[in-house]
């Protein structure tokens, strides 16, 4: 049970900064899209996806990737 809320805390380390670049995104696109100004919104929402990701990726470079393979087992 205490390796769940420790994976649990992992994960939101993991996406902390992420998120928060999304949140900022969505907030500006919301303020944009309220002006009527949706190619504006459509292109921050383009720009935090991108930033979003690429912090995410510079946060897990030294991270493993594991490829799961979740079929049944027969």
């Amino acid at each position: 049970m205490q390796l769940k809320a420790d994976i649990g805390v992992i994960i939101m380390d993991e996406y902390r900064k992420p998120y928060f670049i999304l949140w900022r995104g969505i907030d500006e696109a919301l303020a944009a899209m309220q002006e009527q100004n949706y190619v504006w919104a459509v292109n921050v929402l383009i720009k935090a996806q991108q930033a979003a990701e690429d912090a995410y990726i510079e946060e897990n470079e030294s991270a493993v990737i594991v490829k799961h393979d979740f079929r049944p087992v027969p």
